[in-house]
């Protein structure tokens, strides 16, 4: 087959970054040749049906194929151009259906820039003009094999045209872009200053990376209802791009909060409580998080998966492979059984933390059925953190000092709350959760130093109290609510005991609170009388039977005995027995009794008189035998 041996006779060597359809409508211009039709020509004539495009300027200008590298973008179909002239961008991000240029540079310059071919590229960027695609003259878009270098088929000089300013995003996306072209040819970019509240990563991209992140980001954000948004019809017109390029300048506008806002309003409401991330994100947002798969596009999925994280109320798993293992270990949300897991609580406690509102949680959505429960991470962190550890009920009971029937009491009269309390007919103690922290909050209410000598006869603590005055722990619930209140003040703390039980009080002011507690109270039952006397229900029943106490009255329906306070009050007068006996004689309490009797002052009721439990002296004889004793 014979070569082409047909050297034109005007051979211009390429201008930088040239449009290859413009170079070859230039070579054509210089020869005589008014359009494109000049290369079928050559080719038909040499038989030559199957050259390239480098083969066939090599042939037909003699130039060497380093020169033809300044060339850039798509070839006439018959022109097969090398890879390395389309710079690895897909069919649809090169416009060769029109032409498409800036009246100002084509008149500067005298060529036609590769950079006008790129479908994304519609602003000059030395100039900040939109593109031109229509002639001035008969209004209708130019194709390459139609019209002359300069000039419409209609003879309307296409340097001549004018064209309207661009806003300032889309003069800042075409700065962009062609930087990013220049950067793809193996040229400097002139400096551009980027928009400061843009990404500065996109500054960075590929020209390939960067046209599928504009074109993803608008497409997705213009046409959101459709089911392809990527599928555009006559995209490489004006009119159909600017609406897509000015919604990508606003996403990146701003960012990320402009692009939070646009994927918040494609997610539907409600779903974020949906079981699957696929229900949650919706189609479009799944399409849009695999097209942007790069690794170049990081900074965006790091601002899809962070919005993700932030408002989906699922569970990311190891399935979620695209999600990176950073944002699944940071995921706010875990299942329930994760949480039981981190916290050693059962499902059952979970739930009831949940609903008393001790912690974070919802169930999920799977197929109209909510019946997965999710717990918030933060929120089961920060409630181990601040219970410093949870108890039950024997160790919390052993923490204050009490008994378990005291402290379900003290839970019964609002004064600890636990964290988690069976219900129905449950009733083991290791069911039952108390925060260590609300026990400290409990014992701090109450709680004072240390005194150096908790024996001290006008000393009282709560656990003489509890066994001496109150019954049932009744009374000590009252007690604790009057110390709190500031009706009773805390002396002290026995060092020797744990807990509440070695609260000590004064002995006096208990019992002038303990008295007024009962001023309308005038008859009292066996109980009643032994806690308003001071002794043991048995004491009370020997000094009955032996008649120091009398007056007693027998209620036939009830089968109850009662007396009356003036019966108890006179009895009090009268006699002198226990820590009062040792108060007024100035002994200890185990020794005045004995030291009495040694010197001649006799009890009336005691083991060495009739047998009885507590010695019972006269107060009569004892203040006799002070006021002889004290001269």
């Amino acid at each position: 087959m014979p070569e082409i041996s047909y050297h034109l006779p005007s051979r211009p060597l390429p201008q930088p970054r040239e449009s290859t359809l413009g170079y070859l409508l230039r070579l054509g211009d210089r020869n005589g040749h008014r359009s494109l039709a000049w290369v079928a020509q050559i080719r038909r004539q040499h038989s030559r049906p199957d050259v390239t495009l480098n083969q066939f300027l090599q042939l037909t200008t003699g130039h060497p194929e380093p020169s033809l590298h300044q060339i850039y973008g798509p070839s006439l179909p018959a022109l097969q151009p090398a890879p390395s002239h389309l710079l690895g961008l897909k069919t649809q991000f090169w416009n060769s259906e029109h032409r498409r240029w800036c009246p100002a540079c084509l008149r500067e310059s005298g060529y036609w820039k590769a950079e006008w071919q790129l479908t994304l590229q519609i602003v000059c960027p030395e100039h900040g003009k939109l593109l031109q695609e229509h002639c001035p003259g008969c209004h209708k878009p130019l194709r390459w094999h139609g019209g002359e270098l300069f000039h419409c088929f209609c003879g309307q000089d296409l340097r001549q045209a004018r064209t309207p300013q661009a806003d300032g995003p889309l003069q800042a996306l075409g700065q962009l872009i062609s930087a990013a072209f220049v950067t793809a040819t193996g040229g400097e970019p002139a400096a551009t200053a980027l928009q400061q509240d843009w990404p500065s990563e996109v500054a960075t991209l590929h020209l390939t990376r960067l046209c599928e992140l504009l074109w993803s980001l608008g497409c997705y954000a213009t046409f959101s209802t459709v089911t392809k948004p990527q599928k555009v019809q006559r995209h490489h017109h004006l009119k159909v791009l600017l609406p897509i390029l000015a919604n990508t300048a606003r996403l990146l506008s701003n960012w990320p909060a402009v692009f939070d806002t646009f994927l918040q309003e494609r997610v539907q409401p409600g779903r974020e409580y949906a079981l699957s991330l696929r229900q949650f994100l919706g189609q479009q947002l799944a399409w849009l998080h695999r097209t942007l798969a790069h690794p170049e596009f990081h900074f965006v999925r790091q601002e899809l998966e962070r919005f993700i994280a932030l408002h989906w109320k699922g569970r990311i798993t190891d399935r979620h492979h695209f999600i990176s293992h950073g944002v699944k270990q940071r995921h706010p949300v875990i299942s329930v059984v994760e949480a039981s897991q981190q916290s050693c609580l059962s499902r059952d406690k979970l739930v009831t933390l949940v609903q008393q509102g001790a912690l974070q949680g919802w169930s999920a959505d799977h197929h109209g059925r909510r019946d997965f429960l999710m717990i918030s991470r933060t929120s089961l962190e920060q409630f181990l953190l601040a219970s410093g550890g949870m108890l039950n009920l024997i160790d919390s009971a052993a923490y204050l000092g009490v008994s378990k029937g005291r402290l379900k009491l003290f839970v019964e009269r609002g004064l600890i709350t636990p964290t988690y309390r069976p219900s129905g007919g449950k009733n083991d103690p290791v069911q039952w959760m108390f925060q260590q922290q609300v026990l400290d909050t409990f014992l701090t209410s109450v709680q004072v130093n240390a005194h150096a000598t908790p024996d001290c006869g006008s000393l009282i603590s709560i656990d003489q109290i509890c066994r001496g005055y109150t019954r049932n722990g009744a009374g000590m619930v009252e007690l604790l609510q009057a110390i709190q209140q500031g009706d009773l003040k805390m002396i002290g703390h026995n060092p020797a005991k744990v807990g509440i039980g070695g609260l000590l009080l004064s002995r006096q002011s208990f019992r002038h609170w303990f008295e007024q507690r009962q001023p309308e109270k005038t008859v009292f039952s066996l109980a009643g009388a032994a806690r308003y006397l001071g002794i043991k229900e048995h004491v009370l029943y020997w000094l009955r039977d032996r008649g120091l106490i009398y007056d007693w009255h027998q209620a036939e329906s009830k089968r109850m005995t009662s007396v009356h306070k003036e019966t108890l009050d006179q009895f009090r007068q009268r006699y002198v027995w226990g820590r009062e006996l040792a108060e007024l004689s100035g002994y200890g309490r185990q020794s005045a009794s004995r030291a009495l009797i040694n010197r001649g002052v006799w009890p009336v009721s005691g083991p060495r008189t009739d047998g009885g439990i507590t010695y019972v002296f006269l107060r009569e004889d004892l203040e006799h035998y002070l006021r002889v004793e004290r001269g």
